[in-house]
């Protein structure tokens, strides 16, 4: 066997993250970190997010209850203005609960980026200065310092979905509360000072100690599931997402898409000779670079994978025009005559235009799905047996799919494959 000493072993491995290009030429909206990557984990970790949201939303007028109590009883609020206070407090509760109720925190939880963080900041400042306004209406300060405890619900949420600067601001806002009710409590006389430090220190570590080890098993958390996702979902060779990963945002696409969509198949042509001839570390050389001159062609516009082997795959919303040009580029791009092992692509493509009315009945994404793998797999079959190097298309909203060759010497935008006889809506009536 012949090895060479190929000049792809000498360049950087694609550090680029799933489904982008090392030079950033393929980022689009869906990120690590971004909404694309939120979606994979709802999908993925079936989280209880609207659970979650209600039990917190039931928990604000819960807060409320308490103040009610509390000002019913012997301890609390001496006067008509402090109790006219704390009435105002109680029925704020109920309009907030239902805001929390109807708050999204998956997005808030996940990105730390999210818009509706601005509404957790302004609910925990909420919190703290309600629960504040109700203990310092209290006629006793020992009964108010026993009530801090309270806002060590409110530390578990900031932990979660606020902003370190949001949590240590809360921390300062109730270090202070305590401080201020235990000072109080102490110059009551009632209390000898190893009483007074000891409730302030079990007022401290409880508010602000839930807050702290909260944020750090929320980060540790989401690193944890983060770095699953990568491993569970991204092609280690190449950067790209893998099998799992394309048919998870080709549901996604699919579902999300109100009118055009498509897939191509490419396959690097003669790639187990490549690797028989030069190896299989060349061979990965090979993949990766046909990875990275993949990703500089598909760029945004779709969501790129490496499926298996040799073969990688692009979903997209564009109209079969749009995707046999995309094909055409990619086919010309990865291409180039001085590589040590010049490389060339056959390509299936397979779009339609998606039927509204189709698309509302049940199972219709797995119909469009089913077809589109077919049809570009069989496209592709066609492309390598008119001689490799070749791109070739299906109409999935022709009747007749028999797969036509696009000529390398003509531009698919001047042919505009697809127009003509014998339309059907797509998916086709099951």
């Amino acid at each position: 066997m012949t090895r060479v000493r190929h000049r792809f072993g000498r360049q950087r491995r694609p550090t680029a993250e799933p489904g982008h290009s090392a030079s950033g030429a393929a980022r689009d909206p869906g990120l690590i970190g971004g909404q694309r990557e939120l979606g994979l984990v709802e999908a993925s970790l079936r989280v209880p997010e609207r659970r979650i949201r209600y039990s917190i939303s039931a928990m604000v007028p819960t807060f409320g209850l308490i103040a009610a109590v509390m000002m019913c009883g012997r301890e609390g609020p001496a006067s008509a203005a402090a109790r006219a206070v704390v009435i105002v407090v109680v029925v704020s509760t109920l309009p907030v609960g239902v805001i929390i109720a109807r708050s999204h925190l998956a997005p808030i939880w996940w990105t730390r980026r999210s818009a509706p963080r601005a509404l957790s900041t302004l609910f925990v400042l909420y919190g703290d200065a309600g629960v504040s306004i109700v203990l310092f209406t209290l006629t006793s300060p020992e009964a108010a310092l026993s009530g801090t405890p309270l806002l060590a619900i409110l530390s578990a949420y900031a932990a979660y979905f606020c902003s370190p600067a949001t949590r240590n601001l809360h921390i300062a806002i109730t270090t202070t509360v305590i401080t201020v009710l235990t000072v109080m409590t102490y110059r009551t006389g009632e209390y000898d000072v190893a009483s007074t430090v000891g409730r302030f220190l079990v007022a401290i570590v409880v508010v602000n100690g839930t807050v702290l080890l909260e944020s750090m098993f929320a980060t540790g958390v989401r690193r944890a599931i983060r770095d699953t996702l990568v491993h569970a979902h991204q092609d280690p060779l190449t950067q790209l997402w893998n099998r799992r990963g394309f048919t998870h945002w080709a549901r996604a696409t699919v579902e999300a898409s109100r009118g055009p969509v498509g897939m191509l198949f490419v396959d690097i042509d003669e790639y187990k000779a490549i690797n028989d001839t030069h190896g299989h570390r060349v061979g990965d050389d090979v993949l990766q670079l046909a990875a990275r001159r993949l990703a500089d062609a598909v760029g945004s516009r779709g969501v790129l994978a490496r499926t298996g082997g040799d073969e990688f795959a692009v979903v997209a919303e564009l109209d079969l025009e749009e995707l046999t040009a995309l094909a055409h580029t990619i086919r010309t791009g990865i291409h180039r005559p001085d590589d040590a092992v010049p490389l060339t692509a056959s390509i299936g493509v397979a779009a339609g235009v998606l039927d509204a009315a189709a698309m509302s009945r049940s199972g219709a994404a797995e119909r469009v799905i089913s077809a589109m793998l077919h049809a570009a797999d069989t496209a592709l079959y066609r492309a390598k047996k008119a001689g490799r190097n070749r791109v070739a298309y299906v109409d999935l909203n022709e009747v007749d799919q028999t797969p036509r060759i696009v000529e390398s010497d003509c531009p698919p935008t001047h042919r505009r494959p697809g127009t003509g006889r014998g339309r059907q809506p797509f998916p086709p009536p099951s």
